[in-house]
């Protein structure tokens, strides 16, 4: 089946009571949604401001936030969606270039000015702000910025290319499961992240409904899916194992369950893939945009490969000195669809991850890699994740310090075991025996978008 062009506006008309957005007890239709979205263009219309400037937002995921969101994409703003969980989130704004903080809390220190959604429709509704709104929008499209992890270090911004046509909708493809034929999707991962926001916002786009999770526990996902009949969600690497461990199949039958944003374990994988079938569709890439993705049965047929570059993206392994042959590890470096690399970007650029492809073009992400880090780290905590009942594992050095630790989170009790075969692989790879800080799943600190967040993982811990 070829795609079709879809948009919020044409669910609107045609089905004005479709369920849009639900949180928590709260539900909107796509009517109520599109009258929230056009108070919000009148709002922002009235501010003056210039064709795409950045509006910031801490607003959580939820009815406000979509049409803040869709607002912004119809009339050629960029949208920088922070959380407010992070300390740094002026120094953020600041660094995105927003003009307008939009959020319900009191107003930080931000030297730009602050609104709250009713002060935006207050605005709206002067009567200076009674122009008739273009039909079709800004002459070209809205933006989203988003911001890196952070897994190493301090958040950056990253400024995604505005398209050069018209807000359009989005291309509604059948493998996603989303339309106006389908149920609604999960959001069960509520973070302010390209993974995350992407897939819920073209669901949204293409017409089924947004389910947001705000609260995880992998039960309360399965009561979801039943409840809503959800045909596609989101889930981070991070709560696979969850589902893995549980081992409870909803009643309805999910039709594509999006995952990524890190490195998962080939045990857990499989193990969710036998609990909720082959509907388990991988994305890797990073904050500047998707790089691959592979589906449940090609990923059983080549176990540990995010798939082959999407069509209008490159990749290249290298080391300092030369491009890798196949099944060659080195860091793996993209040149990016056109749409997703800025005007300046280079042709080539290092995604901070190792990894090597094979003789068919398959991608294969061994690790996060840090500054000055050496190579053999992340091959040593690539392995590490193969062992029996590992989830996830990060290996670092403290700063100033000469010794290697490695953080692994796993299911089972054998730490002692554990800490054998985890020396034994250091060893073979010429690694001096690492400390090994062990917990179970969720145990270590995690950035906002679910990675375990190396910055904070050199603060005291219990060694086992």
């Amino acid at each position: 089946m070829k795609a079709f062009l879809w948009d919020p506006w044409r669910t609107a008309k045609a089905q004005p009571e479709r369920k849009a957005i639900y949180v928590n007890d709260r539900c909107c239709t796509f009517g109520e949604l599109i009258d929230q979205v056009e108070h919000f263009r009148r709002g922002i219309g009235a501010l003056g401001l210039k064709d795409g400037s950045v509006l910031g937002t801490d607003l959580p995921p939820g009815p406000e936030f979509f049409a803040l969101t869709l607002a912004a994409l119809r009339d050629g703003y960029g949208l920088f969606a922070v959380s407010r969980d992070w300390s740094i989130r002026s120094a953020l704004l600041a660094q995105a270039g927003a003009v307008v903080d939009i959020t319900d809390e009191s107003c930080q220190p931000n030297h730009i000015p602050c609104l709250s959604p009713g002060e935006l429709h207050i605005v709206g509704a002067a009567p200076a702000s009674q122009t008739r709104l273009p039909r079709n929008g800004g002459a070209r499209s809205g933006y989203l910025v988003f911001v890196t992890s952070g897994t190493t270090g301090q958040p950056k911004v990253v400024v995604r290319s505005r398209p050069w046509y018209s807000y359009r909708g989005v291309a509604v493809m059948p493998k996603y499961a989303a339309g106006p034929g389908n149920g609604p999707h999960i959001m069960a991962f509520p973070a302010f992240h390209l993974g995350t926001i992407g897939p819920a916002l073209y669901a949204l786009q293409a017409g089924s409904g947004v389910v947001v999770q705000h609260s995880w526990t992998a039960a309360g996902f399965r009561d979801l899916v039943d409840r809503h009949a959800a045909d596609s969600a989101y889930v981070t690497t991070r709560q696979l194992p969850d589902l893995a461990r549980d081992a409870i199949t909803p009643r309805y039958p999910i039709k594509v369950m999006f995952t990524g944003g890190s490195s998962v374990g080939r045990e857990v994988k499989r193990a969710v893939i036998e609990v909720f079938g082959p509907v388990v569709h991988e994305f890797y890439g990073t904050s500047k945009g998707i790089i691959s993705e592979v589906s449940a049965a090609e990923w059983l047929r080549r176990q540990g490969t995010v798939g082959r570059p999407l069509r209008g993206v490159h990749a290249i392994i290298r080391t300092c000195d030369y491009e890798c042959c196949a099944d060659e590890i080195g860091n793996i470096w993209v040149q990016y669809r056109t749409i997703d690399r800025g005007e300046s970007s280079p042709a080539y650029e290092d995604t901070g991850d190792l990894g090597y492809m094979d003789e068919d073009g398959y991608l294969f992400v061994v690790a996060r890699t840090s500054p000055n880090e050496d190579s053999k780290l992340g091959l040593l905590e690539h392995l590490i994740r193969t062992l029996p009942g590992v989830t996830d594992a990060a290996t670092s050095i403290a700063s100033g310090q000469e010794f290697i630790t490695c953080y692994v989170e796993h299911s089972q009790d054998f730490a002692t075991e554990l800490t054998l075969q985890i020396e034994n692989l250091a060893r073979s790879l010429g690694i001096p025996r690492p400390n090994i800080v062990t917990g179970a799943p969720g145990h270590f600190p995690r950035t906002p978008s679910g990675k375990l967040w190396r910055a904070q993982l050199d603060s005291p811990q219990d060694v086992s």
